[in-house]
C-alpha cells in the first residue's frame, strides 16, 4: 500500500484530491491538512505514521511556505515531497527543490494523471511539469551578456562588425544594407552605450567592457 498525503490551503481541492485518491487501488490518503498545525497534529497522535508521497501547496510564494518544506523534510526525511501548485515562478521552483522537494507539477494537470505520477515516484523516478522543467533549464543557463540584453539581433550584428574594425561601407556590404542605414543603426548603438565615436567603441571592446 502506498501512503500519500495532501497539504493544501484550498479545502475544496483537498476534498477533490481525497475523493480521487480513494478510487485508486493500493493507494490510501493518510493525511489531509490545510495548514501546518493540522498537518503536524497527525504525528502527535500517530507517531509511527508513514507517508510515502506528500503533495504540497502551502503559500509557496512566501518564505514561510518554503520553510514548511524544511520542517516537513526534518519530520519525514524519507517522504517524497511533490509540489502541486498553480505557481509557475522559477524562483519558487528552485527554492522548493533546494529545500527538499523532489517534484513539481502544476494543478492544470488532470487528476487522472496522478496515478501515473505516484507510480513513477514510487519506483524512484521524479516528476516535473514540462513547462517547469524548461524554466529549470533556463534558470541554470549562463546569463546573456549585458550588450545582448540591450540590442536587437541586427544591432548586435552591426556592433560586432564595428568592434572588429570594419568601416561603415564594409559593414553595409557585409549585412546587405545601405551606408545610410548603417549610420542610423550606429547612432542608436552609440546612444545606448553613451559614446560618440568609433574610437570610444573600440576602446570599450578592447577593455572588455563591451561583452559581445
Amino acid at each position: 500500500m502506498i501512503n500519500v498525503g495532501i497539504f493544501d490551503e484550498n479545502t475544496v481541492f483537498l476534498d477533490t484530491f481525497y475523493d480521487y485518491i480513494s478510487t485508486l487501488p493500493n493507494v490510501t490518503c493518510v493525511i489531509r491538512a490545510q495548514d501546518s498545525e493540522r498537518f503536524f497534529r497527525y504525528f502527535k497522535y500517530e507517531s509511527q505514521l508513514t507517508v510515502d508521497i506528500l503533495f504540497l501547496d502551502a503559500g509557496l510564494n512566501t518564505d514561510q511556505g518554503i520553510e514548511i518544506i524544511q520542517r516537513i523534510r526534518r519530520r519525514l526525511p524519507l517522504t517524497e515531497i511533490i509540489i502541486y501548485t498553480v505557481n509557475e515562478d522559477a524562483d519558487v521552483l528552485f527554492k522548493a527543490l533546494c529545500m527538499g522537494a523532489t517534484g513539481y507539477i502544476l494543478k492544470e494537470t488532470p487528476l487522472s494523471e496522478l496515478s501515473v505520477f505516484i507510480q513513477i515516484i514510487k519506483e524512484g523516478g521524479a516528476v516535473v511539469a514540462p513547462r517547469m522543467a524548461k524554466k529549470l533549464v533556463e534558470y541554470f543557463a549562463p546569463p546573456k551578456s549585458h550588450s545582448e540584453s540591450l540590442f536587437n539581433p541586427r544591432e548586435l550584428q552591426i556592433l560586432k562588425l564595428l568592434a572588429d574594425g570594419l568601416t561603415y561601407k564594409q559593414v553595409a556590404k557585409k549585412v546587405n544594407l545601405s551606408v545610410d542605414t548603417i549610420r542610423f543603426y550606429v547612432k542608436r548603438i552609440y546612444k545606448i552605450l553613451n559614446i560618440k565615436s568609433k574610437n570610444e567603441l573600440m576602446k570599450l571592446a578592447y577593455n572588455k567592457q563591451l561583452m559581445i
